[in-house]
């Protein structure tokens, strides 16, 4: 159900707001047929994985394999990113929104609002990516301490890393999360770039936001190699940024040495030009 959304609604390669990314046609989600009748096939898939998401028996999560609850968790999250734009976002006419975080307010964030249901229990985004357990689940960052999710877990904004075109699943989960980060950190600019002039690393702001995880990286294959952020980009980043890195000095890769990208939050909506087209 999942695959099937994506492959509706992702439309790779598209330009919003200066950048190239995988958009999302929302579109699909929120209108009807042109006969005015009959759902969207995007909408009818979306509705039932959302179903099945909050039918799951309670306590369930933990009884699967760590493949399989991983893989699950990450589409839930990005499932109901995406369910609170299309739940709530004001797309056009008075009090129209640019981005997710219209979605919150000054006394809390739209993260810790509740997005939807997972196995009988009231989540918010928050929860699915970081809960400690306090409110029934222990989420993606506690349970697997790999900071490989933050290249796919997708906040709907332009300057997140982009979605996935296909679902995680238990076999594809960490060939998928690599390719992932990769994907990420060859988009040069939000992932990652060089100058190689000033040896200044340029890098995405969630590589600030959660420095910890990646300072804590361990290569989960060879237990060797450099550790840390600086390790993590040296085996993720495309091959030529990669030597790059490798001849720049340690400083470079210090928090307060790196320059982050501007964040765009506007929301990763389709060009207008697209909205409501098939692919």
């Amino acid at each position: 159900l999942w695959d099937q959304v994506l492959s509706l609604c992702v439309r790779p390669e598209q330009r919003v707001n200066g950048q190239v990314i995988n958009a999302f046609d929302y579109s699909q989600l929120t209108e009807q047929q042109p006969d005015g009748h009959r759902a969207r096939p995007a909408r009818a898939a979306f509705d039932a994985y959302i179903g099945l998401l909050a039918e799951l028996p309670a306590g369930s999560l933990d009884t699967l394999q760590q493949s399989s609850r991983k893989a699950l968790l990450i589409n839930a999250y990005n499932a109901l990113a995406i369910k609170t734009i299309v739940d709530q976002f004001v797309f056009t006419g008075p009090g129209a929104m640019t981005g997710i975080r219209d979605l919150g307010d000054v006394f809390s964030s739209v993260w810790v609002h509740t997005a939807g249901t997972l196995a009988g229990s009231s989540v918010s985004l928050d929860d699915v990516e970081k809960g400690d357990g306090t409110t029934g689940l222990i989420g993606l960052l506690p349970s697997y301490h790999d900071p490989r999710i933050h290249s796919s877990i997708i906040c709907a904004s332009v300057s997140c890393p982009d979605l996935s075109t296909s679902a995680f699943t238990a076999a594809n989960v960490e060939e998928l999360l690599d390719e992932r980060v990769q994907a990420w950190l060859a988009h040069t600019t939000k992932g990652l770039d060089v100058d190689v002039a000033t040896g200044t690393i340029h890098a995405s702001k969630i590589f600030d936001w959660y420095r910890t995880d990646f300072d804590a990286w361990v290569d989960p294959v060879t237990s060797s190699g450099r550790l840390g952020f600086r390790g993590f980009l040296e085996k993720y980043a495309p091959k030529r940024v990669s030597d790059q890195l490798r001849a720049l000095p340690d400083a470079s890769f210090e928090q307060r040495a790196v320059v982050y990208f501007d964040y765009d939050w506007s929301l990763n909506n389709v060009p207008a030009r697209l909205i409501g087209g098939g692919h």
